[in-house]
């Protein structure tokens, strides 16, 4: 990929491979202008695709595109043929330029068909199963006691 007419840096993924759709994220400096020329080869001939940048409208509130970039960012240095107990891997991706840390609640999403009762919280819409347990012996008692106690006024 090439870049002409404005300053790219920090684009990921780096690397495109086939069979698999072209997904950039990177960063610039100044104003985008320009174009970005994706050669490569299909297989059986060259493949050039150049994409003017110019007319694209730039959307500096969206707050997804930064975590989309370090989302790819991290998944090439700590992905995919890299040497996991790389120190160098480690300390990029633990880096605080900032210098404070927060912990942060993550939401993520229960897996399919599970009740949001698999983490606390929520109603039920039915008897806790010790409660039925307890009912059951109990009527069955009722039960018995009122044939007994019938049978016995049929007798006298």
């Amino acid at each position: 990929m090439t870049y002409r007419g404005f300053d790219v840096y920090d684009v990921e993924p780096s690397i495109l491979y086939a069979s698999q759709p072209i997904v950039l994220f990177g960063k610039w400096r100044g104003n985008p202008g320009g174009t970005i020329t994706i050669t490569g080869e299909t297989g059986e001939k060259e493949y050039t695709q150049e994409i003017p940048v110019s007319n694209v409208t730039v959307d500096m509130e969206s707050e997804a595109i930064r975590y989309l970039w370090a989302r790819t960012h991290l998944d090439r240095i700590a992905g995919y043929g890299s040497i996991r107990n790389d120190k160098s891997v480690k300390d990029e991706i633990i880096r605080n330029t900032e210098g404070d840390g927060a912990d942060v609640d993550q939401p993520l999403p229960l897996p399919q068909r599970v009740s949001g009762l698999a983490v606390g919280g929520g109603y039920r819409s039915y008897s806790e199963p010790g409660m039925i347990l307890l009912i059951l012996p109990v009527a069955a008692v009722i039960f018995v006691k009122r044939k007994f106690v019938g049978r016995r006024a049929i007798q006298k």
